[in-house]
């Protein structure tokens, strides 16, 4: 706001409204765009302390007083509905709606991840089976990996960095080590000082506060320093290529600012030292001319990958393919076996995560019948089962209303009972309960359409 503590604001000048209102305070404040989030806003979005500023004005015992702060709020949060839609609709690098936005590539994915909201999407894999295919035999054939801000959060997330030191030689550009020390930075003055700010929810403005020592802040600061050392002693940090560097005002150093140094320095490493890279940023990939993007791959190709080099089993695959798609990543392959997974865990699985693993059946490359076939796979492996978790019909039921959501119920409906016929032949009883379910499916809508 450019103000300071002790000015004096003075508002409608020389009018009958003329008011004179005092700084008291400057403090640092959190915007989210959930409110059970808003207390963990800064948290996740540390590199900014200045995102967004909580002030006090006036003695507080009118609405007036927070006037100003209301305004800020409401121009803050369209700023971000507005930066992140874009994100929506055209896949940017995470880099560089991280830098709109003011906060870190991580809190950015974070914010993505548990925006119930508005919910959001995380570019991070091809929507396509060529595309795919592609990440996974990248993943497969890598040996030396970059490994991106992006790619090292999931990891982090998903406690599967030490298997990628295993499996890889992991090496970083010495700014993403840069990048890391500046957010345990402000993760530790923010430690140590505590945080105080406004956050609007629906009763109106209310002050909230972290005190120094808050577990939240005490636990983002730990998390950060554990992947501070994780990255210094598994990974070889080298200096930009000296082939990348431009003239201060060309427009690869304004690219560079723009993504982000780590981001641009990573892609860098790939196009003049021939490395692979690992990025859960599908708008940053978009940046590596095609003859480099055949190298990278996302978490989802890597997951794939180790499984088929032997170095993950499959229920841990799928456990963490799950929870990749917990966290709105996407593209992940549609198959029987995650859908099992999920269904064989659905004690503890959310029933809406459980049906968006059905939902995968309606990735862009796959057919009605190509979908009917998963669906009919997974429903012959959860009869087959030891232990049944699902009634056969139920996961029908389950699939044909994900395929609905792309073709005709119809259309949808006839899939399946040729993808039935040909998964559960062996299995009659099976296949008479499949059979029945996709006439129950298709008849409700026909009813209704010529009463």
């Amino acid at each position: 706001m450019g103000r300071k503590v002790g000015e004096v604001i003075l508002r409608n000048k020389e009018t009958w409204q003329e008011e004179r209102w005092t700084v008291e305070e400057i403090l640092s404040a959190m915007h989210h765009a959930i409110q059970d989030a808003m207390l963990h806003y800064e948290e996740r979005f540390p590199t900014e302390p200045f995102f967004l500023k909580g002030f006090r004005i006036g003695d507080g015992t009118s609405v007036k007083d927070f006037a100003p702060i209301i305004a800020s709020l409401e121009a803050r949060k369209s700023h971000a509905e507005h930066v992140l839609s874009q994100y929506r609709k055209e896949g940017l690098p995470l880099g560089l709606v991280a830098k709109a936005l003011s906060v870190s590539i991580a809190d950015l994915m974070d914010q993505i991840s548990a925006d119930s909201v508005t919910p959001g999407t995380l570019f991070a894999e091809w929507a396509d089976r060529d595309g795919q295919e592609e990440s996974r035999k990248a993943a497969l054939n890598a040996t030396e990996v970059v490994i991106t801000r992006s790619a090292l959060h999931t990891g982090f997330t998903l406690s599967i960095l030490n298997l990628l030191a295993s499996s890889y030689k992991i090496v970083a550009p010495q700014s993403l080590q840069v990048e890391l020390r500046d957010e345990v930075a402000v993760a530790e003055r923010l430690m140590k000082e505590g945080q105080r700010f406004l956050a609007r929810t629906d009763s109106g403005i209310t002050a909230q506060d972290l005190e120094p020592g808050d577990p939240y802040l005490v636990e983002r600061h730990r998390r950060l320093l554990a992947l501070q050392a994780w990255l210094e002693k598994n990974a070889r940090l080298e200096t930009r290529p000296l082939e990348s560097v431009q003239p201060r005002e060309s427009r690869e150093e304004e690219a560079r600012d723009t993504i982000g140094r780590s981001s641009y320095d990573a892609m860098a490493l790939v196009r003049y030292r021939g490395y692979s890279i690992h990025v859960d940023d599908l708008g940053l990939r978009r940046f590596l001319p095609l003859e480099h993007r055949i190298r990278s791959f996302s978490t989802v190709g890597a997951l794939r990958a180790l499984t088929e080099r032997g170095a993950l089993v499959e229920d841990d695959r799928d456990k963490h393919l799950l929870a990749v798609l917990q966290r709105r990543y996407i593209t992940i392959p549609a198959s029987r076996q995650l859908i099992e997974y999920a269904i064989r865990h659905s004690s503890a699985v959310p029933h809406s995560l459980l049906v968006d693993a059905f939902g995968l059946v309606r990735g862009v490359s796959l057919a009605p019948l190509d979908a009917a076939r998963i669906i009919a796979q997974t429903i012959k492996g959860v009869v087959t089962s030891s232990v049944q978790m699902m009634p056969g019909d139920e996961v029908a039921e389950m699939g044909l209303e994900a395929m609905a959501l792309r073709w005709p119920r119809a259309l949808s409906a006839q899939a399946l009972t040729i993808a039935a016929s040909e998964q559960l032949a062996l299995l009659p009883t099976h296949l008479t309960v499949v059979q029945r379910a996709c006439v129950a499916f298709v008849k409700p809508r026909t009813g209704l359409a010529g009463s």
